[in-house]
């Protein structure tokens, strides 16, 4: 179990995932046990190292969700 993720995340996502949403995390670091727990737990794709805001990892993230710009929006 995550020790830091709010109550009730895990629900949150498998709510929004049973509506169709999907989830993909774009993470930074690369420390890949820290981003790999927290997607490992809520059963959601990652990629590390995406040295964003540079859109070589937004575009791979696009591609793994196999969807259209217009329908992905950036949470941070």
């Amino acid at each position: 179990m995550i020790k830091f993720c709010f109550h009730g995340v895990k629900d949150w996502c498998n709510n929004l995932k049973g509506q169709g949403i999907k989830f993909y995390i774009l993470s930074n670091t690369n420390k890949k046990e820290k981003v790999e727990r927290v997607a490992n737990e809520l059963n959601i794709p990652y990629s590390m190292f995406a040295k964003k805001p540079l859109k070589k990892g937004f575009m791979q993230a696009k591609k793994n969700l196999k969807l259209e710009s217009n329908k992905i929006a950036v949470v941070r």
